[in-house]
């Protein structure tokens, strides 16, 4: 049965995303906040429980992540300078900064002040508890074996097909997690570039060892294919190892010794089943003597690969590996000998050609992840200077009254009342009574008068106006009122 690595998943603290944006942000931004801050409260509990319920409270939180994330690079400028935020999160490959500066629960987290960087360990741990998903159905496969013949055989390929599908996801998520290159004392390895790109080809190699299972369990399986599909296993966790080494630097020996331990026996495994499948290919094509001097080779591999004496949990698992495929190696060599010697009576050469490394196959690719979009609500905006004058009034209104918070809403449309734009209006309105209404009887007269024509004073429009000298006449281009002399 293949052996994955149970890193555990990451815990975090509770965080008031609102909290050092009081008096900064508009109160709608505050609010949204708060709302989500209740949600990233149930990703605190979440993580603790299953794999399935982090991805599900995770599925819940990204989204609102994202929009907090797109909206802080634009509001960068007008954000507190130390950080808008406060997100602590401890590590899950490497060890925690245990910080001599920090005391209670902290003491074990390392601190985030941008929502870009809670983005990515978001992420990463997303990631994580795919692959975790994946390693739990695979400890399971030995109940669902209880079953018998066609019923066994079925529930066992469904069971693998999905953890591959699970492998296939993790690795998806890790390639489009967003690095932190922001390494020091208070921040965790998890989310480097050099972090993320090994744990997405482990999750893939992972993916390719249950692919060599099944095919092992077929009679008519290529050892040919055997042998380059364990080579390309062999091949990918060795590279994990030194690209790890190359790409964290001194950091290096920061991570979990488990980690780098899983690699390198995994590279020491594969290595050796892979010379396995080639004395198959040999006895395929009568090279009696390379079959046996490619089995010696795989015996002295395996034999090799010692476990910690006092480990636990993966190196155990590791350590009833390699002593099952021992004695399959050495039970196969035996019979290649007695065949040799009673049969065949082929020389052992002291050396054999190895598979070029163009040939090693490893075929596992990522599932595509497909990118959170940010949503269409505002996160980050900054406070209008109307609405901090509005806020003071309310809260100075409040503390006069003393009313509740319900009863203070509703007088907030009074308060705005002697803001209308219509008060500089309110002169105009005695003049009403006198527009020349009192004139309209004498129009018909017109025509018999000596009536002239007069231009406001005003708009400097022209019309025919008569009355007596001395009378106040209403422009009826302007509505403006001018005194017939």
């Amino acid at each position: 049965q293949m052996v994955y690595l149970d890193l555990k998943a990451p815990e975090t603290l509770d965080v008031d995303l609102e909290a050092q944006l009081v008096g900064v942000a508009s109160n709608q931004c505050l609010e949204n906040l708060a709302n989500i801050s209740l949600i990233r409260k149930q990703v605190v509990g979440k993580l603790k429980q299953t794999p399935q319920e982090g991805i599900e409270i995770l599925q819940s939180y990204l989204p609102s992540l994202v929009t907090l994330a797109t909206q802080e690079a634009k509001a960068d400028s007008w954000l507190p300078s130390g950080g808008a935020f406060r997100f602590l999160w401890n590590s899950s490959v490497g060890r925690n900064c245990l910080s001599k500066l920090k005391k209670g629960k902290e003491k074990d987290f390392h601190a985030y002040t941008t929502a870009s960087a809670e983005l990515s360990h978001a992420m990463f741990t997303f990631g994580l508890l795919y692959y975790k998903s994946a390693g739990n159905i695979l400890v399971d496969i030995p109940a669902l074996e209880a079953s018998e013949g066609d019923i066994q055989a079925e529930n066992r390929a469904t069971a693998r097909a999905e953890a591959v599908k699970l492998f296939r996801i993790a690795a998806g998520i890790w390639e489009a997690t967003k690095p932190n290159e922001n390494v020091d004392s208070l921040h965790p390895l998890d989310v480097r570039a050099a972090t993320l790109t090994a744990l997405q080809h482990m999750a893939l190699a992972n993916a390719q060892e249950i692919a060599v299972d099944i095919a092992e369990e077929k009679p008519n399986s290529s050892p040919t294919l055997l042998a380059r599909l364990c080579l390309g296993i062999a091949e990918k966790f060795s590279g994990i190892r030194k690209n790890l080494g190359q790409g964290l630097g001194n950091h290096f020996h920061s991570l979990r010794q488990s980690w780098n331990l899983y690699l390198k026996f995994k590279a020491e495994l594969y290595d050796a089943l892979a010379r396995y499948h080639l004395s198959k290919v040999c006895h395929a094509e009568a090279k009696y003597g390379e079959q046996i001097k490619f089995l010696e080779i795989a015996k002295s591999m395996m034999g090799a690969i010692k476990a910690p004496d006092d480990s636990s949990g993966v190196f155990e698992a590791i350590k009833g590996r390699t002593k099952r495929e021992l004695l399959r190696i050495q039970a196969a060599l035996v019979e290649a000998k007695s065949d040799n010697d009673k049969v065949y009576f082929m020389p052992i050469p002291q050396e054999v050609e190895m598979m070029d490394s163009s040939k090693f196959v490893f075929m596992m690719k990522v599932e595509q992840f497909v990118q959170i979009q940010p949503l269409e609500f505002v996160l980050l905006e900054k406070q209008p200077v109307q609405e901090a004058k509005t806020e003071a009034a309310g809260n100075l209104s409040n503390l006069q009254s003393g009313l509740a918070d319900m009863s203070l809403q509703q007088q907030i449309p009074q308060m705005q009342m002697p803001q209308m734009p219509q008060m500089p209006q309110m002169p105009q309105m005695p003049q009403m009574p006198q527009m020349p209404q009192p004139q309209m009887p004498q129009q018909p007269q017109m025509a018999q008068s000596n009536a002239r024509v007069f231009a406001c004073a005003s708009c400097q429009s022209h019309f025919s106006v008569d009355c007596p000298p001395n009378t106040c006449v209403r422009c009826p281009f302007c509505s403006k009122d001018n005194m017939i002399l």
